[in-house]
């Protein structure tokens, strides 16, 4: 029987790090010009987080794998003891893709799958974790979308980390500045993994 592995999926989000690394390292010693480099670190952190998005996913599954009771309590059908990943992920995502929005969202699926006051749940709203994670999220809308609502929305996010900002331009730009010898984007892989780590030993 086909089941997740939250260890597994752990290790899955960590080589995509890896890849992402070795990405912008090889973008950083190129000779690019600022602007490349800036939309090299804007597919950055767009990819960081459709990387943390289907890790998402399958920590959830491997929750619904260990214990299915809650999910079968909030959808009121119950497939039994043991379901598959397969008939996990459809119970969450349907014939739809799977997605949440903001940190709030998050929450919201943890809970769906784990019941409130998980440690899954716990791990999810760390302070430090949900800073990093509101970052990502408005960096990786305002890379995507680059309007006046997710400009605002990565700024609110970003003070967080630098309270006294107040302007932003490229996303890409702010994340490819060292700061304290290593860049912001390091800064902000590092921290995601974190809380990717703290869900998976939650499970």
């Amino acid at each position: 029987m086909r089941k997740k592995s939250p260890n597994k999926s752990l290790e899955i989000f960590q080589g995509e790090l890896t890849a992402i690394r070795e990405y912008l390292n090889e973008v950083t010693t190129n000779n690019l010009s600022a602007d490349s480099r800036a939309h090299s670190y804007d597919f950055g952190v767009i990819w960081v987080y459709r990387a943390f998005e289907l890790f998402v996913l399958d920590i959830l599954v491997a929750q619904i794998n260990h214990d299915p009771s809650k999910l079968y309590d909030v959808i009121g059908v119950n497939f039994g003891h043991n379901p598959t990943a397969a008939q996990c992920e459809y119970m969450l995502v349907g014939d739809r893709y799977f997605d949440f929005r903001g940190h709030g969202g998050l929450v919201d699926a943890i809970k769906k799958v784990a019941g409130q006051g998980s440690a899954l749940e716990a791990a999810a709203k760390n302070p430090t974790h949900r800073k990093a994670f509101e970052i990502l999220v408005g960096l990786r809308n305002h890379a995507a979308h680059w309007s006046d609502q997710s400009k605002a929305a990565a700024l609110k996010a970003m003070k967080h980390w630098e309270p006294n900002r107040h302007n932003l331009g490229q996303a890409g730009k702010w994340l490819s500045v060292f700061i304290g010898g290593q860049t912001r984007m390091e800064r902000l892989l590092s921290s995601i993994e974190g809380l990717c780590i703290d869900m998976a030993d939650a499970v």
